[in-house]
């Protein structure tokens, strides 16, 4: 005890240790907080705006996942933006009341509290997630996924994810437009040969039966795959519907699974509608919670805000 009373060296005369430690959590925690020195100067409007935009900014920053599919994140840029220049601010305002810091009161209560561990928080860096959700646009895969389905996925992982003929994938992940499709085929030696003879994908000459080594009896094709539809179809079934020859590096996403419906809830207009479904949409990518559960899917045949 005796020691948290004793003068602190090259202190005024009335700084004890206890006063000079009390001192300096104050000042780390006005400089950790944005906004908390100009609460306890009594400018709560300034400061409750400070804090606002700080923790809104890095709350984004950090929890907004990246999307493989763009080139530039213009949303974490912003963020980064706010949540610097709230900061830098806050330091400016501080170091411009510096004399006045000493008899500035900073109250213990539960919201300061809660305030200042998420500033201890937010202080050591956090790396955002990659975006794993996509929506269908269209109505191919119908009735497994349909138009506005919000559907979540894994990373395949090559060396231990099997695709299979029937799989649901997403293709092309790192390009301007991923999709989802469907696998058809595995090419094969019979399937190779029952299109010459009976063809099922036309034209015939485009289907690649080219294998990995032609002089060995490797059953490892080029093109592996054959999937529903594409941005660059090669081929068509007799019916007319589009086919892609797939290589293993364009398959990025499986195990897909559905998180809800944008559309499925109509509110009002169709753009209200279309707002709603992107908030809970972002409500989970950025926190998890998945709010579509709260809702009924629509009929399938539902076509009122097309």
């Amino acid at each position: 005890m005796n020691f948290m009373h004793a003068k602190l060296p090259l202190a005024p005369q009335d700084w004890t240790v206890k006063r000079g430690g009390k001192y300096l959590i104050k000042l780390a925690l006005f400089i950790i907080v944005p906004g908390l020195h100009q609460m306890a100067c009594k400018r709560w409007i300034l400061g409750g705006l400070l804090m606002t935009i700080y923790f809104a900014a890095v709350f984004t920053n950090t929890n907004l996942p990246y999307d493989f599919s763009k080139d530039v994140y213009p949303a974490h840029n912003i963020a980064e933006l706010l949540f610097k220049a709230s900061r830098y601010m806050c330091w400016i305002l501080i170091a411009l009341d510096w004399n006045n810091l000493k008899s500035r009161e900073l109250k213990t209560n539960l919201f300061l509290a809660l305030v200042c561990a998420a500033g201890l928080y937010f202080i050591f860096p956090h790396s955002g997630k990659n975006l794993n959700v996509i929506v269908e646009y269209k109505n191919d895969l119908c009735p497994a996924i349909c138009r506005y389905d919000v559907i979540e996925y894994d990373l395949i992982d090559y060396k231990t994810d099997k695709v299979l003929a029937g799989d649901l994938v997403l293709m092309d992940l790192h390009s301007p437009n991923p999709y989802l499709s469907r696998i058809l085929e595995t090419p094969s030696g019979a399937l190779c040969k029952e299109n010459k003879k009976s063809p099922k994908y036309l034209p015939v000459d485009k289907l690649n039966c080219l294998k990995d080594n032609p002089e060995s009896n490797s059953t490892k094709y080029y093109y592996p795959y054959l999937s529903l539809g594409g941005p660059n179809p090669t081929l068509r079934t007799l019916d007319g519907r589009n086919i892609t020859m797939e290589s293993n590096i364009n398959i990025h996403g499986v195990r897909l699974r559905k998180l809800g419906n944008l559309r499925a809830q109509y509110v009002l207009t169709n753009r209200l509608t279309d707002i709603f479904g992107r908030v809970l949409l972002l409500t989970y990518t950025m926190t998890g919670v998945n709010l579509f559960l709260f809702f009924d899917l629509p009929a399938r045949d539902d076509t009122r805000i097309e």
